[in-house]
């Protein structure tokens, strides 16, 4: 699933949380620095992202569904859909796709499923489908996301009144601090330029190490992002963990690939500028040395396939350790400033901390102060006067990802609350539009779905009876959470204006600080919910052995309990399968039962695996994304591993099912065509071109276009349920389909 309301998974990081949307980097976005931390929940569950570990992911969020369209059901024939620009958010009528649940009006059925089976699902869509100016991308999961947001706004245009909840009319001020122009207009830059003087202030690189440790998550660039995760040896407990980072323009690839060359070059303009709009000394050389060192800082980085590699990122070191590890950065002065008194840390690219340190140690102070300087006014400009928003939407919106108007603010004001208090926001969704009777429902194809994988697992003919075992033993420690948080936490210390958005920001991400510093001493609990109950999304936390599926992905196009029974399985089951198999994906298989990091196959069975898995690899570089540019199938391969796996899952679930045994026949389609259009339609997108590139390089997914029809090319089911045959485009043989769960 793809959302506006963008997610963060770094594939390396502590708990390797997988999700099912498709995602980029959040500092490549006016407030997209807010959108990463929706999903994340800015760490609330213990997710292990800070907002400044964004800077870390090379792979990271991808804001998929933006702009102000929404769906509308036809005045002419019940059921269909079309897409309709609008400049307001009102809640569509539509409540499904069609008549039992597929939009037939978005296929195209010229095409032969057997030569372009995307464009047979979805073809008229794309082709009636327009982007409007201030869209990037529009994805089949908008009307979802438009109807819970339709739903959130109307939360908040409410929370005024007296017989509203505290947490409703906080999330009112919150709301009416960001839209009240004339009152940020009115306050000016006055509380930017008393945190900038105290960056101007500091004397040394100890006062600025201890600096950057207070202030990292709010508005600071951290050098080396880091918070309590997950420990990978005790899933038990919370370690430190530490991670790269110090890139403003967040992939290393735009500081070291020719093709980046206009975007290199913009970046140092909109430094240039930030430094202007801060009231900064500046030489004609501050913005090229920032660049210079950040370019540094990149030569050192690993790359994002590097990244996800669990084993290779699970390094522990005593806090003594630090300075022997990566000479030149004041580590005691850095956890000073985080407030923390700890013994032992978790450090996840290991080879790069000594090169980044060592740029710390040869940068120039003041050189330094500048970069946090612009970094601060680039993370805060979305709560500044206009000048700085703008300043921040040529670069980050346009430059980068192809933007042409920023989106109403409205929308990022709702996208200012998900990101600084979105579990309050999901909670009273939660209250609201979530029934007892979708729980019950969705539970029953949970178990349908973990009996499928029971018997896959059971069945595979390539593996050996004692990593079977191990395998089962996972699967049904496996802990399904449905809806959102049971325990939710206590915003009543936290203190919201209506006139000061800036400073709002600043409190609710230093509350945040201190609430994850207190986890540290705590147990970790598996029941704890990492999405927020609104979000339009699901995930897998391998090393927590559980999987997340919130109130906001349980309506259409995933889930409507009026729809066909195909339908539900081939879009809300294939979600559940994809989550289920990231536990066992070429990442997740490194966890045994209890989470921990520890090697249970046998030397032939991995083996096996690694060679199904070079060959799924193979498989998406063969796909040319854009003219030129190929799909990274090393990023990648744990979302594909994860699509093929929950396809055969939705089908062996369905096919045990009530629904499935006896599936009639529906305006000329079976049952098991329901299934694979259902699915393909999950993924209809259409995008711009910067973005799609932008994509290629950071998102662990592939591109829409590949998940819908990729994992059905390697299913032969889906040859004898269209009649796809040798000679057609879409044809594979037999021997080279993949078969790995």
């Amino acid at each position: 699933m793809e959302s506006w309301w963008s997610t963060l998974r770094c594939a390396w990081f502590d708990e390797v949380v997988h999700t099912a949307v498709s995602i980029q980097e959040p500092d490549d976005f006016l407030h997209d620095q807010l959108k990463a931390r929706v999903w994340l929940g800015r760490k609330r569950k213990g997710l292990g992202m800070t907002m400044k570990k964004r800077a870390v992911c090379l792979v990271a969020v991808a804001l998929q569904l933006s702009g102000c369209q929404h769906y509308v059901a036809s005045p002419k024939k019940t059921g269909t859909t079309s897409v309709v620009a609008t400049s307001t958010w009102d809640e569509p009528s539509i409540t499904r796709y069609g008549r039992w649940g597929v939009d037939l009006e978005a296929m195209d059925t010229r095409v032969q499923p057997g030569d372009d089976f995307y464009r047979y699902a979805v073809g008229k869509w794309i082709d009636k489908t327009r982007l409007g100016p201030d869209q990037i991308a529009v994805s089949s999961e908008y009307a979802a996301t438009l109807r819970t947001s339709a739903r959130v706004r109307d939360l908040i245009q409410r929370a005024s009144a007296a017989d509203e909840s505290p947490g409703t009319r906080m999330l009112g001020a919150f709301y009416r601090s960001f839209m009240d122009t004339t009152a940020i207009e009115r306050r000016g830059d006055a509380g930017l330029k008393r945190d900038l003087q105290t960056i101007r202030a500091l004397q040394s690189k100890e006062a600025l190490a201890e600096w950057m440790g207070a202030n990292q998550d709010v508005f600071a660039r951290a050098l080396f992002p880091s918070e309590p995760s997950t420990d990978r040896r005790d899933p038990t407990k919370f370690v430190y963990a530490m991670y790269q980072g110090g890139l403003g323009m967040g992939s290393r690839d735009y500081y070291l690939d020719s093709k980046f060359e206009t975007h290199r070059a913009a970046y140092v303009e909109y430094m240039r500028e930030l430094l202007s709009l801060a009231g900064w000394a500046q030489t004609d050389k501050t913005a090229d040395d920032i660049m210079a060192m950040e370019k540094r800082i990149a030569e050192a980085s690993w790359t994002s396939e590097d990244s996800r590699d669990f084993v290779k990122t699970t390094n522990y070191f005593s806090v003594a350790d630090l300075d022997t590890l990566a000479p030149g950065f004041q580590w005691s002065a850095f956890l000073r400033g985080k407030g923390l008194s700890i013994k032992r840390v978790l450090v996840n690219q290991v080879t790069a901390f000594p090169g980044i340190a060592k740029v710390f140690a040869e940068t120039p102070l003041e050189t330094l102060k500048a970069w946090q300087a612009t970094a601060w006014v680039d993370q805060a400009a979305l709560f500044l006067p206009q000048r700085f928003s703008d300043a921040r939407f040529k670069f980050r919106e346009k430059v980068m990802e192809g933007r042409e108007t920023p989106l109403p603010r409205w929308q990022r004001g709702i996208d200012v609350l998900n990101s600084e208090v979105g579990e309050l926001v999901g909670l009273e969704y939660m209250d609201r539009y979530f029934p007892a009777s979708s729980r019950a429902m969705v539970e029953a194809i949970v178990e349908d779905l973990r009996a499928a994988m029971a018997v896959r697992i059971r069945g595979l003919e390539w593996m050996t009876a004692p990593t079977k075992q191990e395998a089962l033993q996972k699967l049904e420690r496996l802990r399904v959470l449905i809806g959102g948080p049971t325990t939710p936490r206590d915003f009543s210390t936290l203190r919201i204006t209506e006139d000061d958005v800036y400073a709002n920001v600043i409190h609710a991400r230093t509350l945040d600080v201190e609430y994850q510093n207190t986890r540290l001493d705590q147990p970790v609990d598996r029941g704890e919910f990492q999405l927020h109950a609104h979000d339009v999304n699901a995930y897998a936390n391998a090393t927590r052995v559980v999987i997340g599926l919130p109130a906001g992905v349980l309506q259409p196009p995933y889930f409507d309990p009026l729809a066909d029974a195909a339908v539900n399985y081939g879009a809300l089951g294939s979600v559940i399968g994809h989550e289920i198999t990231h536990l066992f994906d070429d990442q997740g298989r490194k966890r045994d039962a209890t989470g921990a990091l520890r090697d249970w196959w046998t030397a032939e069975d991995a083996a096996k695996f690694e060679q199904a898995a070079a060959q799924m690899v193979r498989q998406y570089e063969d796909v040319e994304v854009l003219p030129g540019l190929h799909g990274n199938g090393k990023l990648t391969l744990g979302e594909n591993i994860a699509d093929l796996g929950g396809l055969v899952l939705a089908l062996d679930a369905y096919h045990r099912s009530p629904g499935g045994r006896a599936a009639a026949i529906l305006d000329g389609f079976t049952g098991d065509q329901r299934l694979f259009l259902a699915r393909a339609q999950l993924y209809r997108s259409k995008a711009r071109d910067e973005h799609i590139q932008a994509e290629a390089l950071r998102n662990p997914h592939a591109t829409k276009s590949f998940r819908a029809v990729g994992p059905a090319r390697n299913v032969d089911l889906w040859y004898a349920t269209f009649a796809v045959r040798p000679g057609q485009r879409e044809y594979l043989a037999p021997e080279k389909r993949i078969r790995i769960w």
